[in-house]
């Protein structure tokens, strides 16, 4: 009874393991999806920054050279905001202020 008792002990053992490694790694990839999710928010708040700062300055100094940065920031900016479409999407609060945006 002694082995058989170890052998069960050992196979419960492994599927626990698999089970801890398996809920691990869903766990690891959960946060790096959150982590890319709030990356691509900053990013799209510096270009929205950006973009405001540039006319600010042509209006302020009436200088063409805001212009091209301007135009950078918010080609940027579409970038950004589609990435945070997709990336927020299984987040429904997030997701509609960035559609907002």
């Amino acid at each position: 009874w002694r082995v058989f008792a170890a052998i069960v002990a050992a196979c419960n053992h492994r599927r626990l393991s698999h089970h801890n490694l398996s809920a691990s790694l869903a766990a690891g990839r959960w946060v790096r999806h959150i982590q890319e999710a709030k990356i691509g928010l900053i990013n799209l708040l510096a270009h929205l920054s950006d973009a405001e700062t540039c006319v600010r300055g042509l209006v302020i100094t009436d200088k063409v050279t805001f212009v091209e940065p301007h135009h950078n920031a918010v080609r940027l900016i579409g970038h950004h905001l589609a990435d945070s479409q997709k990336l927020n999407a299984d987040n429904m609060p997030t997701s509609k202020k960035i559609h907002c945006l």
